[in-house]
C-alpha cells in the first residue's frame, strides 16, 4: 500500500494538455523517435492555505529510456514511493516532497538501482503547441473528430445552453466514440463528413456553442466542482466561475482586449484539482467569500505561478486584477503572454498592483 495517492500522465513531445509535470510520474513521448521516453518525478499540485511546509511542485527530469524500460523504470519509482514516503504526516505523504527533500540526484540514483535501468542525459522538453482540442479535426476516411466546450466539464442544461439534452440527442442520432480532454471538454469522434451540417445544427438548437464563437477568455477557462459536491471545497468553483468570467470579460472590453487570450482556473480549495497553479490566472478558494490569486505560468505547463494576491473578497477579483491587465496592455512585448509578462516584472513593481486582503470583521462580546 502507498503511503498516498499516485499520479502518472503520459503526453508526446509536442502537446502538454494533460499537464504532464503535474503529476508524480510523468512520462513524454519524443514525436521525432517514439521509442524514446523522458522520465520525470516528483510532481504534484496538492497544498494547504494555512500550513507553508506544503506546495506546488514540478516533475524533476531524471532522463531519457527506450520504450522497452517503462514498466521497470515506474515500478521502481512507485517503490520508492512505497518505502520511503512519509507515512507520519498525510500532507506530506506525497513523492514530490520525497524528492524535494533527498534531491533529484538521490531519487534518479535509487530509481536506477531498483530497476536496473540507467537514464540516459536528457533536455527537459519546452513542448510545441497548446491544444486545446477544441473545434474540428478531420480524420481519416472521410470523417471528422469535433470538439466541444463544456463549462467545467459539466453536461447539465444551462439558461440558453441545454448541454445535457443537446449530447443526448447527438449520440441518439449519430452513436459516436466520445473522449473526454484533460480539461473536462468533450470530442465527439469519427462523425462522418456527410452528417457534419445535421450535426452542427443540432447543436445549435440546444444553444451549444461550437469553440469558434466563443471568446478566447471563455474557451481556455475551467474549474473544478467545489460545492456542493465536494466535501474539502471552501468556496464555489464551477457554479461561481461563468459569473467571474463575464465580469472579466466586460473588463477586458473596457480595456479593448475582448478578443485576446487569457486563461483562468478556478478551484474551491488550495488541492488544486483544476491544477491552478499551472495558469495564467489560478483563482484558488480561501473561505467561503475570499480567495487568493495566483498569476505568471505559462502556456505549456512547464512554469509554476506564483502568489499575486491572499484572500481577496470575491466582489473584489475582477477589480483586483484590473490594474495588472491594464499595465500588461501598456507595457507587454511583441507577443508576450500574460503569464510571461508577470513572471519578468520586478517584484516591487507587482506589490504596487497588488489589492488589498480583505478585511476581516472581529466579534465583539457583549457584557452580561
Amino acid at each position: 500500500m502507498l503511503p498516498r495517492k499516485f499520479k502518472i500522465g503520459l503526453t508526446t513531445s509536442r502537446d502538454n494538455c494533460v499537464d504532464v509535470f503535474s503529476c508524480d510520474v510523468g512520462l513524454v513521448v519524443d514525436i521525432d523517435d517514439p521509442t524514446r521516453i523522458r522520465v520525470y518525478a516528483g510532481g504534484g499540485l496538492g497544498r494547504s492555505g494555512t500550513d507553508e511546509t506544503t506546495f506546488a511542485r514540478l516533475g524533476d527530469l531524471f532522463g531519457e529510456i527506450d520504450r522497452s524500460q517503462i514498466l521497470a523504470v515506474v515500478r521502481a519509482i512507485v517503490a520508492l514511493h512505497r518505502d520511503e514516503g512519509n507515512r507520519d504526516d498525510r500532507s506530506h505523504a506525497r513523492l514530490k516532497y520525497l524528492v524535494e527533500a533527498k534531491g533529484v540526484a538521490w531519487a534518479r540514483s535509487e530509481v536506477e538501482r531498483r530497476s536496473g535501468v540507467e537514464f540516459a542525459p536528457a533536455t527537459r522538453d519546452t513542448f510545441e503547441v497548446d491544444d486545446d482540442h477544441l473545434g474540428e479535426f478531420v480524420g481519416g476516411g472521410g470523417s471528422f473528430d469535433l470538439g466541444i466546450k463544456l463549462p467545467s466539464g459539466r453536461i447539465v442544461n444551462r439558461p440558453g445552453a441545454r448541454y445535457l439534452d443537446g449530447v443526448a440527442a447527438l449520440i441518439e442520432e449519430f452513436n459516436p466514440e466520445l473522449g473526454i480532454t484533460a480539461r473536462g471538454d468533450l470530442i465527439v469522434r469519427d462523425v462522418p463528413v456527410r452528417h457534419r451540417d445535421r450535426l452542427y445544427a443540432l447543436l445549435g438548437t440546444y444553444g451549444v456553442a461550437v469553440p469558434e464563437r466563443l471568446s478566447p477568455l471563455h474557451r481556455a477557462s475551467f474549474a473544478c466542482v467545489a460545492l456542493p459536491t465536494c466535501g474539502l471545497a471552501l468556496a464555489e468553483s464551477e457554479r461561481y466561475l461563468p459569473e467571474f468570467l463575464d465580469e472579466f470579460y466586460a473588463m477586458l472590453a473596457d480595456l479593448s482586449m475582448s478578443d485576446e487570450f487569457f486563461e483562468v482556473r478556478m478551484t474551491g480549495c488550495p488541492n488544486g484539482c483544476a491544477r491552478p497553479y499551472l495558469g495564467e490566472i489560478g483563482i484558488v478558494g480561501r473561505s467561503k467569500r475570499s480567495y487568493d490569486i495566483f498569476v505568471g505560468a505559462d502556456r505549456h505547463g512547464t512554469r509554476l505561478n506564483t502568489l499575486f494576491a491572499r484572500d481577496v473578497d470575491r466582489s473584489l477579483l475582477v477589480s483586483g486584477l484590473e490594474p495588472l491587465v491594464r499595465r500588461y496592455r501598456d507595457q507587454r512585448r511583441d507577443g508576450e503572454s500574460f503569464g510571461d509578462f508577470y513572471f519578468r516584472l520586478d517584484p516591487a513593481e507587482i506589490a504596487s498592483l497588488r489589492p488589498a486582503p480583505r478585511e476581516r470583521r472581529t466579534r465583539v462580546r457583549s457584557e452580561s
